[in-house]
């Protein structure tokens, strides 16, 4: 379970980068 919810944070902070840099790149 553990090592599955690490994966998931780190696939939700991905997204999260990915959608920051792209609300960035629209500037």
């Amino acid at each position: 379970m553990k090592k599955e919810a690490q994966l998931f944070k780190s696939l939700a902070d991905e997204t999260r980068l990915k959608m920051l840099w792209l609300l960035l790149g629209r500037e």
